[in-house]
């Protein structure tokens, strides 16, 4: 879901560790600094085994994310333009030979790989994303066969289903599934109780859901459920309150639904189902979702120009939560639900060179981020949205595993040709930190400051803060 760790950030990390993996913020904190410069590939050769050590063929291998002996608790984006990810499939030797950047960075900030991380996918296998140590150039996975699963389903007059997809609570490892003769079918899950639901998506946002089966994924042991009825989810309508002034500007709502809350999403005994979505906010203020999960809990994070829903937790924000009781579970609907929200305050960002004059192009960027119920940090206004997984298994094509940049964020900005960036959106009375990147520039020390120690800031009022920012001359 989704910067390296600064001195400003650390209790915010800490935090992080908590409520989640650091596999899963990476997509977040590697794609502020990704892969520049490589001046040297290496070979490295991966051989996958299944659990009776023979070679496994077309096991798809896709490249992720590199560790550092510099900085060995950051974690690097893998690709950019000239260290391209790569995509292989291992042959019937079970080998894949693939190239990895040894040595990239820039000056002042050179970095040598020790490490590099990689998603592993076979359809009668278990999803692995695993590191490997590049010291040897070479090494062994062994491969974990999975459970087998079969499930049919119908819709509320006993019509059979044929397109559908599973949500399955699992460490938030995404599982190969297939559609075959209106079944849907996995030889790919781990063993383990995780709370399973049926989606049968709908392009007018009409989905229809199971509830939250129990299911035990034993090794052996096939789970096979027929006839699960699927109907229309839970109608959940509201507006944002009177002091947003209206026509409301690029408004839009995020839900977070879990279903059925118990662990974090990412517990490794009893995790919960998630599913996320949005829905834009029309200019009177009014939102509605026309089918989420039916019952438990349902966080709303509502987002437009200028303002930002109200809730925040130690520096998060973290909206409005719903508990869905009985009479709404009834009705299948929620009503009336009153967003309050707080204006966002802005930065101009002014960015010279040596000589005083303007810099373009150059990357400004600040974080800001909302922690969502059971689960990660995402940054304010973005979501990973769950229908994309369900459409995945329905047409076969797996998503993309690779940590590209970002959805636009209004956090992230390049200086104009006046030099000059503008981030809004943040946060008010909020201590923030901010970064300026241009390639083969660093920040210059400025009285007693060293250089590129990071900015700090804080928006008190909705005027714009104006920040400037001098760059030197990277040097060895």
């Amino acid at each position: 879901m989704k910067p390296h760790i600064h001195f400003f950030m650390t209790a915010i990390w800490v935090l992080v560790e908590v409520f989640c993996p650091l596999s899963l913020l990476v997509a977040q904190q590697a794609t502020a600094k990704s892969i520049k410069f490589p001046v040297e590939m290496k070979p490295f050769t991966l051989t996958i085994v299944d659990d009776k050590g023979q070679p496994v063929k077309g096991v798809t291998v896709a490249t992720c994310l590199i560790r550092c002996k510099e900085t060995p608790e950051n974690r690097f984006a893998w690709p950019e333009e000239n260290a391209p990810n790569v995509e292989l499939t291992s042959d019937s030797s079970g080998k894949v030979e693939l190239k990895y950047p040894a040595k990239f960075g820039g000056p002042n900030e050179w970095k040598t790989t020790t490490v590099i991380d990689l998603c592993l996918r076979h359809p009668d296998f278990i999803f692995t994303r695993a590191e490997f140590n590049v010291t040897d150039g070479h090494a062994t996975h062994p491969f974990v066969a999975g459970c087998r699963a079969v499930f049919s389903c119908m819709d509320e007059n006993g019509k059979v289903i044929n397109k559908f997809g599973c949500v399955l609570a699992r460490h938030g490892f995404p599982d190969t599934w297939r559609l075959k003769n209106n079944e849907l079918h996995s030889n790919a899950i781990n063993e383990g109780n995780w709370q399973t639901m049926l989606v049968a998506p709908s392009d007018d946002g009409v989905h229809l859901f199971s509830g939250v089966l129990p299911a035990r994924y034993a090794r052996g042991k096939d789970v096979t459920i027929r006839n699960v009825k699927l109907r229309p989810g839970m109608r959940l309508s509201g507006s944002l309150s009177d002091n947003v002034p209206r026509p409301v500007v690029e408004g839009k709502v995020i839900a977070w639904c879990l279903p059925k809350p118990a662990g974090t999403v990412w517990d490794r005994v009893n995790p919960t189902i998630g599913w996320c979505e949005e829905t834009e906010i029309t200019e009177d203020g009014s939102f509605e979702f026309l089918s989420l999960p039916r019952g438990g809990q349902v966080q709303l994070i509502a987002v437009s120009k200028g303002w930002l829903i109200t809730g925040r937790e130690r520096v998060f924000t973290v909206g409005k939560t719903i508990e869905v009781n009985k009479q709404q579970l009834a009705d299948n609907r929620v009503n009336d639900i009153t967003l309050e929200m707080s204006p966002t305050g802005s930065i101009e960002v002014e960015v010279l060179g040596p000589d005083g004059k303007p810099l373009v192009g150059a990357t400004v960027s600040s974080w800001w981020y909302t922690k969502l119920n059971l689960c990660n940090l995402e940054t304010i206004g973005d979501s990973h949205l769950t229908k994309p997984q369900i459409e995945s298994q329905i047409s076969g094509v797996p998503l993309d595993d690779s940590f590209s940049d970002p959805k636009p964020s209004t956090f992230k900005r390049k200086t104009d040709a006046h030099g000059k960036a503008t981030l809004s959106g943040i946060p008010l009375q909020q201590l923030g930190e901010l970064s300026v990147v241009l390639e083969g520039m660093r920040q210059k020390a400025d009285k007693d400051q060293v250089p590129n120690q990071k900015i700090i800031f804080q928006c008190e009022t909705v005027e714009p803060k104006k920040v400037i920012v001098h760059l030197e001359a990277a040097t060895e």
